[in-house]
């Protein structure tokens, strides 16, 4: 049983599979047309016509969706392929609306009218061909202003100049406005092409609404990834050609359908229509302009936030990888966009170098830094510029570059706007030489970090550099004078409310003084021995003698 039923699949594998009936076809076309799935409805009428090829009803249906897809000249050659052949005379009708409806979408309203009126004479009780013939005439007399050209009362008063149109070979002819044998213009006469502003008005009063979908179709066709070939953008690319030609076509058809001419306002680049308009498109571009500038400050500061949580809870892995994710964004958005990028970026370069810090990557630190400094000296950034220069020292310091940390701390000095600044730098300054044992270097700026100190009553500076100043004394071996700059600065740690740092300095002065104190036995000491030395050699003297 098993084996009988994978017998029949196998042969209905090979099986061609079933097409639907002409009426099939139909019916599912009308069904999409009336969804306005046009596409759907071509696709279908394509195969009805395969199976009844040069059916009328097809035809004209098939005439209908290509009209509705904006593509008029298929559609006229659908419909004048139905309306030629020689059966029922409704369906010869159907086809001569559809014709004359045809002609009128390619602008071509005086043929137009001509079939209007050829149906209108042979079936006087249908409404659409008195509707068309009205909608000619006003076509024409919109076109031409002149109503006289359009007041034709009989088919008879026409026929004559079907031949004569149908045998003109120059599209140029085909236009509604010029006339066989007629040219009242100089052909030697160069016009002066309309400027981009007057040609973006005209569309925009031609197109109204749709204007702004032509503009956003036409940028979204230069967008490098629908350039490409991977993807859907192939896809993608050719439905926008299609939808942006079809806009074409429209502007074309409605802009002879209502020249700019016959409107209420006429074309004139000067007049208050065409500046308020201008006005209107500078109006609605600064919004559009600011609103991706609001978009794009804002994701940016977004990641700015994150970093700086990344960093505040000790995560500065995740901090520095964040930082560079961000940059990588920030490279691909135009200062356009994101007029404080330079500010911006330097505030994730700070990150990034604070983050190095922390990870005790002192190398990357300072290349993230000097980075920082670059930019915000190109930028003119004095705030953003000092701070990567104490950054930069402070690195140079962690690393033990004592030498360069200094020369940094020395060229930021000049950008010190308050005497707090400078007491800081003067500190470090200080601290630098001390390590490099340039004890007299190291005692000057020591002294004009207290000096700037005391200028403001800053007695946590003052503590800190009189600290520094004990501490120089110290490894210069003048205890005394250690031991009187630290007696101050436990002072001023009591002054400022520093008990923590003021037991230390007690401690230290305890420490120093017992040092001072087995310092002094000892050279009390060595003096007696000495002392002793010089008797018992008096004596061996004397011995000797």
């Amino acid at each position: 049983m098993i084996s009988t039923i994978s017998g029949k699949r196998r042969r209905l594998k090979h099986c061609p599979v079933a097409r639907s009936t002409f009426t099939t076809y139909m019916d599912e076309g009308l069904m999409h047309y009336r969804a306005g799935s046009y596409r759907k409805a071509l696709f279908c009428y394509d195969h009805a016509l395969e199976i009844q090829g040069g059916n009328r009803e097809a035809l004209v249906a098939r005439s209908q969706c290509h009209l509705k897809l904006g593509d008029a000249e298929t559609a006229r050659h659908d419909a004048e392929t139905a309306f030629n052949t020689n059966d029922a005379k409704v369906t010869y009708m159907r086809g001569l609306v559809q014709y004359a409806e045809a002609l009128f979408a390619l602008g071509l309203f005086e043929k137009a009218l001509i079939q209007f009126h050829r149906g209108n004479r042979l079936r006087r009780d249908m409404e659409v061909f008195r509707v068309g013939i009205q909608k000619c005439q006003e076509s024409i007399r919109t076109a031409i202003i002149d109503q006289s050209g359009t007041q034709i009362e009989d088919l008879e008063d026409i026929l004559p100049l079907i031949k004569a149109m149908d045998a003109l070979d120059n599209p140029k002819n085909d236009h509604c406005c010029i006339r066989p044998g007629i040219q009242d213009y100089d052909t030697n006469v160069k016009l002066k092409p309309a400027s981009k502003a007057r040609a973006r008005w005209v569309a925009r009063e031609v197109l109204g609404s749709m204007f702004l979908d032509m503009e956003y179709l036409k940028k979204f066709l230069r967008r490098p990834d629908i350039k490409a070939e991977q993807g859907s953008s192939p896809i993608l690319r050719q439905n926008a050609h299609e939808a942006l030609n079809y806009l074409k076509i429209r502007e074309q058809f409605w802009k002879q359908q209502n020249p700019m001419y016959s409107r209420k306002f006429g074309l004139n680049f000067n007049n208050d229509v065409v500046l308020h308009y201008e006005q209107i498109e500078r109006d609605r571009q600064e919004a559009c302009r600011r609103i991706k500038m609001d978009a794009a400050e804002g994701a940016v500061l977004k990641n700015i936030a994150l970093i700086e949580h990344a960093l505040e809870i000790g995560r500065a892995r995740d901090c520095q990888l964040e930082c560079d994710r961000t940059m990588r964004q920030m490279k691909e958005i135009t200062v356009t966009l994101l007029p404080r990028k330079a500010e911006l970026l330097c505030q994730v370069l700070n990150y990034k170098g604070l983050a190095y810090i922390k990870l005790k990557n002192y190398d990357q630190a300072i290349d993230t830094f000097t980075k920082e400094h670059d930019i915000a000296s190109n930028n003119k950034m004095i705030d953003i510029k000092s701070r990567a220069m104490d950054n930069l020292g402070k690195s140079y310091a962690l690393k033990q570059s004592y030498a360069e940390a200094a020369e940094v701390w020395e060229n930021r000095v000049p950008l010190a706007r308050t005497p707090l600044e400078r007491s800081y730098l003067f500190h470090e300054i200080g601290r630098c030489y001390l390590e490099l044992s340039k004890l007299d270097v190291a005692r000057y700026y020591g002294a004009n970090s207290y000096d700037e100190a005391l200028k403001i009553d800053d007695y946590v500076w003052a503590m800190n550099a009189k600290i520094l100043l004990g501490q120089i004394e110290l490894k210069g071996q003048n205890y005394e004078a250690a031991q009187k700059f630290f007696e101050t600065a436990e002072e001023l740690a009591s002054k400022c409310g520093n008990n923590g740092n003021a037991t230390l300095l007690r401690e230290a002065q305890q420490c120093l003084k017992v040092y001072m104190e087995k310092l002094a036995l000892q050279e009390e000491e060595k003096i007696r021995q000495e002392e002793l030395d010089k008797e018992d050699e008096m004596e061996e003297n004397q011995v000797h003698n």
